[in-house]
């Protein structure tokens, strides 16, 4: 085999795992943006208003940036490593 033809098929493999991954990326921001109401009512409001719950806002916030922060990451990963 020609050792151009498997270092060119090599840049395509690890240039295609970054496209899909900048797309999981995306898809993830996207259906956060979309859920967030409806996860601040269910999961921040309700909680407090029958008294499940005594973080603040600010704390809530917080933790589901975190949780936001490890989707986009592992999300990333786990696609780029099981689609190429």
């Amino acid at each position: 085999m020609d050792p151009g033809l498997i270092a060119q098929y090599v840049v395509n493999s690890l240039m295609l795992g970054i496209i899909y991954a900048m797309v999981a990326v995306g898809f993830t921001l996207f259906t956060f943006a979309v859920e967030l109401p409806l996860s601040v009512y269910a999961d921040f409001f309700r909680e407090h208003q029958y008294g499940l719950s005594t973080q603040t806002a600010g704390a809530w916030f917080a933790d589901l940036l975190k949780e936001l922060g490890l989707d986009i990451v592992l999300g990333a990963i786990a696609v780029a490593v099981f689609y190429v």
